[in-house]
């Protein structure tokens, strides 16, 4: 009897803890829940916020990928597929026209010697250079400045477009080391586009390339972070902000860019000039990106054979309606190209005077 009524009250202990147990736990696990949803609503709100508002920076669109290979250096991952002609398999809008050199450019065909009297400017970019949206080549910017520095011409020059969709500064500066320099240019030329700071600019490209390369590259996973990056408008945007990526802190791939260009010109002698290209996304007057601006001029400040310059006045100056120079707010339409090329051909003429001669000596280059 005494056993049973031990026990009764054991029980009755033990359920009088589960009690008192539930009764201060339950109004935290609530408090917890309430507070969980209060943020993840706050984090839909917030991300809906930023889509309506369509507030920058935001990711590119995955780019189409038939133009493109993976490339054997790891620094610029992919590359344009050389001798890729239109018609090799018709694709994306964006692409119509291009026809891609045996060298992986869209451009022509270049001899790497260059006679006596030749002029020769490498441009440097992504696929603002490149000319994404523009079906003829020769309405391209690079192109439409050769055209104008010969009408009246000091020397013979010649302008190279090997600017590649989606690259960043540092893939674009090592595309001038591992495959521009053999054409012993006289000035180089980066042209900077406002998502140059971004390493997941190439709107995945790189990762397509990769899965369909798997028997190759079988140790691709894409990153978490990346996945959320390019889902989400609000981690983009907030990502965007951090030290490490923005280039406050740390390296960042334009600056690592542009320490690759100085390092290459103290070694060769070419001129540098960086060109900040514009968003065209809104009018002039409420441009949201000149922070972007100032950070290249940080990221070159002790660099002083670099010669950074700002086209915004520029693009400002002829017409202030900025949406009549693109046809999506990033990627110059011809008009816009033509404008450019007109900009770039008094800087790059007076710069090309100051040097007494075309003909530069090249010696061996290591890293």
């Amino acid at each position: 009897m005494r056993t049973r009524i031990s026990h009764e009250k054991a029980d009755a202990k033990l359920i009088g803890g589960i009690d008192q147990m539930r009764t201060r736990l339950l109004p935290k696990f609530i408090n917890g829940g309430l507070l969980l949803l209060s943020v993840l609503l706050s984090l839909i709100t917030a991300e809906c916020i930023v889509r309506f508002f369509d507030i920058g920076p935001r990711p590119l669109a995955p780019l189409p990928i038939p133009t493109y290979r993976l490339s054997a250096d790891p620094i610029l991952g992919y590359e344009y597929r050389p001798g890729y002609r239109p018609t090799d398999n018709p694709f994306d809008s964006l692409h119509q026209g291009y026809a891609i050199n045996s060298d992986g450019f869209r451009d022509h065909d270049y001899s790497e010697s260059k006679s006596i009297g030749t002029y020769r400017i490498v441009v440097l970019g992504d696929s603002t250079t490149a000319g994404n949206g523009v079906a003829n080549l020769d309405d391209t910017y690079p192109k439409r400045l050769e055209k104008y520095l010969n009408t009246e011409p000091q020397f013979r020059f010649e302008v190279l477009n090997m600017g590649v969709g989606g690259y960043h500064t540092m893939q674009e500066v090592e595309t001038l080391r591992v495959k521009g320099l053999k054409y012993k240019p006289d000035m180089v030329i980066v042209t900077f586009c406002i998502n140059d700071f971004d390493l997941h600019a190439d709107g995945g490209v790189y990762g397509w390339l990769v899965q369909i390369n798997k028997g190759r590259f079988s140790d691709y996973r894409e990153s978490e972070l990346k996945k959320l990056l390019l889902k989400s408008r609000l981690a983009f945007m907030t990502f965007s902000l951090l030290p490490s990526w923005n280039g406050e802190k740390g390296e960042n791939p334009v600056r690592a860019g542009l320490l690759l260009l100085s390092e290459l010109q103290q070694k060769v002698g070419f001129k540098a000039l960086v060109f900040i290209l514009p968003a065209f996304s809104e009018p002039f007057d409420q441009y949201k990106y000149k922070e972007i601006h100032d950070r290249v001029f940080r990221s070159a400040k002790d660099l002083p054979e670099i010669t950074v310059i700002d086209l915004l006045p520029f693009f400002s100056t002829v017409n202030k309606r900025a949406t009549v120079f693109s046809y999506d707010g990033m990627h110059m339409n011809e008009y816009g190209h033509e404008e450019m090329a007109k900009m770039l051909l008094t800087i790059v003429k007076g710069s090309a005077a100051e040097q007494p001669s075309p003909v530069l000596r090249y010696g061996p280059l290591s890293r």
